[in-house]
C-alpha cells in the first residue's frame, strides 16, 4: 500500500521488507515473488511493482495451495476489501504460511467514507437517494463535516454536520434529480478534518447507470410449467425489467392478473405454451392488434401447450413461413454451437472457458414440433441433434420494423436448475435471456462491426476484455478481416492490440492506465476496404476503498499464520524470520521423506506475496 504520512511510506515498508527477505535466503534456496490484489502477478527480483486493484484473500490462498509451495511469506496489512475470508482451523497442505504486517498499529483522528448504498440502476427525472455510512474515530472536539457531491466530475450539491467528540459511525442521506442517460460518475468528497491521519479515505466514487425507463415485459403461459416460472423468476431479478405474468386457467381468464389494459405499454411479449387450448379469441385479438400497431419484440415458447391452430395467427411475427409439424415428443442434444458460430448472443461471459462449459454442460430439450419452412433473414442460433437428425432449437429474426425470437421445445428451465452446483456457469441461462430480449428490443440493425464486453464499469487495476465481431454483407462471419481498435481517454488516444482467434472473433484486452471514461472505437476492414465501424463507452473508477482502513488487521494476519502452521511479525522485525528461512527442512513426496537440502531438484520454495494498492503511484510518487 502506498500511503504517506509526514514520516512514513508503507510502499518503502514493503520493499524493505521484501529486499530483507531476499538478503537472508540461503543462495540454495529458489525465490518466487508476486503481488497480489484480487489475482496474482508474478514480479521481478529486480523490480517490484504497485498491484492495482481490490485486495482479495481468497485469491492468494488458492493460489499457495494450488502451486503447494514450501513456505509462503506474506506481506500485507491484512485488510481484505474484496471478498471475505474465513480463515480455517486446520491448514490441508504442505505449505507453511508466515505473515508480515505493514501499517499502522495504533490509531489517530481519522475520518472515512466506509460505504455509500445507492441503486446501481436509477431512472431519467426521478428523484435518487444515496445514504452515505461515515466512520468518525478519536475525533477530540466538536468539529463540522463538510461534504461535496459530484456528478461526472460537476459539483452540484454541499452539505455540511456536525459532528461529536468520540468514535462512532453516522449516516447522511443526499438526494438529487436525475438528468442525463448513461453511465454517471458519482462521487462523494469529505471535506478534510485538522489533524486527521488517513485522508485517503474521505472519497468514495461509484458509477450508476441512468435510464429512460424500465423495459416492460410480458409472459404470457398457456398452463403453469417449469419453463415460465423460471422465465419468469430470473427476469423480475434483473433490476431494469418491469415483468409482469399472465398464466392462463382453463376457462381461458388468468390465475394472477385480471387487468390486461397493462399490455398496451409492453415493450417485449413472451409467448411460453401460448396460445393454448383455453386462450379466448378476445385475449388473442387484443394482442395481435398490439403486434401490429406498435410492433413490440416477440419471444415464442412452442411446446406441448401451444395450439398449432392458434398459433398460425401469430405467422406475419414468426421467423416461420410455414409452420413446423407437430410430432411425437423426442429428446435432442444440444449440438456446441461455439464451433460454427461467432454470434455475440451466444459468448455470454467474458472468459471462453467458461462458455465452452455452459454449451457442452447445457441438458438436453424434448421438441414436439419439427419440420416447417423459414423466412429470408432468419438465423439459426442454436440446434439439436436426435434420431440422426438435426432441429432447429432457437430462431433469430429480423424484419424490416421488428425482432422476434422461436424456442422450439421445453425444459429450457434446467439450463439455469440442473446447472446451479457449477459455479462459473450458474448465471448462464439467466445472462443469455436477457441477451436476447434486449437485443429483441434493440430497434437498431445489426452492425457489420460489432463490439461487446460484459464490463462497462471496471474498478482501476482490472483488466477490460472486449471481443469484436466482423460480418459480410450477408451477415456471415469474416474470418481473415482486421479489426483496428483505439481507445480514447483523457484527450488522449491510443491503440489496442487485437487477436485474432481464427473463428471470426477479434479479442481485445488492456489494462486501463487511469480512472475515467474510455471510448472504444473499432473499424473493421476485408482486404483494405472498409465494412463498417462500432464503439462502446467503459468508465473506470478508483478503488477507494483500499484506504478506509489503513492500520494493520493484526488478528487476521496472526490467525492467518497460525492456520499455515507458522507465525506472524511485524514487517519492521522480518529478522526475526531469519531462522525459519535457513534451517533444514524435510517434506514428503510421494510416501518418501527426502531432506531436500541434499537433493537441487527439490530446492525449497519461498513465495513472497505483497499486497500493494493502486493510485499512489501516481499521487506521491513512491515508485
Amino acid at each position: 500500500m502506498g500511503y504517506e504520512t509526514e514520516n512514513y511510506k508503507r510502499w518503502q515498508e514493503t520493499l524493505e521488507a521484501a529486499q530483507k527477505i531476499r538478503s537472508i535466503i540461503p543462495s540454495n534456496v529458489e525465490l518466487h515473488q508476486f503481488t497480489f490484489n484480487n489475482r496474482v502477478d508474478t514480479a521481478s527480483s529486480e523490480k517490484l511493482f504497485l498491484s492495482e486493484g481490490s485486495t482479495d484473500f481468497n485469491t492468494i490462498i488458492s493460489f499457495i495451495k494450488h502451486k503447494n509451495f514450501n513456505k509462503a511469506i506474506i506481506i500485507s496489512d491484512g485488510n481484505p476489501t474484496e471478498g471475505s475470508y474465513a480463515v480455517q482451523n486446520e491448514w490441508p497442505f504442505d505449505t507453511k504460511i508466515f505473515t508480515a504486517g505493514i501499517g499502522q498499529i495504533s490509531s489517530g483522528i481519522d475520518l472515512a467514507i466506509n460505504n455509500v448504498t445507492y441503486q446501481p440502476v436509477a431512472y431519467l427525472d426521478d428523484e435518487n437517494k444515496i445514504e452515505i455510512q461515515i466512520r468518525v474515530e478519536n475525533l477530540p472536539n466538536m468539529s463540522t463535516l463538510k461534504l461535496d457531491y459530484y456528478i461526472n466530475d460537476k459539483l452540484i450539491q454541499q452539505k455540511k454536520q456536525n459532528m461529536y467528540p468520540g468514535s462512532y459511525n453516522q449516516n447522511i442521506n443526499l438526494t438529487h434529480i436525475n438528468k442525463q442517460v448513461g453511465l454517471n460518475k458519482l462521487r462523494i468528497v469529505a471535506q478534510t478534518i485538522e489533524g486527521e491521519a488517513n485522508i485517503l479515505n474521505n472519497t468514495y466514487t461509484f458509477v450508476q447507470n441512468v435510464l429512460d425507463s424500465k423495459m416492460k415485459i410480458g409472459i404470457f403461459s398457456g398452463m403453469p410449467a417449469y419453463d415460465s416460472k423460471f422465465v419468469s423468476l430470473l427476469l423480475q431479478q434483473v433490476e431494469d425489467f418491469e415483468v409482469l405474468h399472465y398464466t392462463e386457467k382453463r376457462n381461458g381468464q388468468f390465475y394472477n392478473q385480471t387487468n390486461l389494459n397493462a399490455i398496451e405499454e409492453l415493450d417485449v411479449f413472451i409467448l411460453i405454451g401460448f396460445p393454448g387450448k383455453y386462450t379466448l379469441s378476445n385475449t388473442m385479438n387484443r394482442i395481435l392488434n398490439i403486434l401490429r400497431q406498435k410492433q413490440p419484440a416477440l419471444l415464442v415458447f412452442m411446446n406441448q401447450y401451444s395450439d398449432q391452430q392458434k398459433l398460425l395467427q401469430l405467422r406475419p411475427w414468426l421467423p416461420y413461413e410455414q409452420l413446423p409439424a407437430k410430432i411425437k415428443a423426442m429428446d435432442v442434444i444440444i449440438n456446441h454451437p461455439l464451433s460454427s458460430s461467432i454470434n455475440p448472443l451466444l459468448y455470454i461471459y467474458d472468459e471462453k472457458e467458461r462458455n465452452q462449459e455452459f454449451w457442452s454442460k447445457a441438458p438436453p430439450i424434448r421438441i414436439e414440433y419439427a419440420g416447417g419452412k423459414l423466412k429470408d433473414n432468419v438465423q439459426t442460433l442454436l440446434s439439436g441433434s436426435g434420431s440422426r437428425n438435426e432441429f432447429p432449437l432457437i430462431l433469430l429474426s429480423e424484419q424490416q420494423n421488428y425482432r422476434s425470437l422461436s424456442f422450439n421445445g421445453e425444459g429450457f428451465w434446467k439450463w439455469h436448475f440442473l446447472l446451479q452446483d457449477r459455479k462459473q456457469i450458474s448465471t448462464a441461462y439467466q445472462k443469455f435471456l436477457v441477451a436476447l430480449l434486449r437485443w429483441a428490443n434493440d430497434r437498431t440493425k445489426l452492425k457489420p462491426v460489432t463490439l461487446v464486453s460484459e464490463q462497462n464499469v471496471v474498478d482501476l487495476g482490472e483488466s477490460v476484455q472486449i471481443t469484436g465481431y466482423i460480418y459480410d454483407n450477408s451477415f456471415q462471419p469474416v474470418k481473415d478481416g482486421e479489426l483496428a481498435v483505439n481507445a480514447e481517454w483523457n484527450k488522449q488516444t491510443f491503440s489496442l492490440e487485437v487477436k485474432n482467434d481464427s473463428t471470426g472473433s477479434y479479442l481485445i484486452d488492456f489494462m486501463p492506465p487511469g480512472e475515467g471514461k474510455y471510448t472504444i472505437t473499432a473499424k473493421g476492414y476485408r482486404e483494405g476496404i472498409e465494412l463498417g465501424s462500432d464503439k462502446l463507452e467503459i468508465e473506470v473508477i478508483p478503488v477507494e476503498k483500499e484506504f478506509i482502513h489503513i492500520n494493520q488487521n493484526v488478528n487476521f494476519l496472526k490467525k492467518l499464520a497460525e492456520m499455515g502452521n507458522g507465525f506472524y511479525v511485524n514487517a519492521s522485525d522480518i529478522d526475526s524470520l531469519r531462522s525459519v528461512l535457513i534451517q533444514q527442512d524435510a517434506v514428503t513426496l510421494r510416501d518418501r521423506v527426502i531432506d531436500i537440502w541434499y537433493h537441487p531438484v527439490l530446492l525449497t520454495m519461498i513465495i513472497v506475496l505483497i499486497t500493494t494498492e493502486w493510485i499512489m503511484r501516481k499521487r506521491l510518487g513512491l515508485v
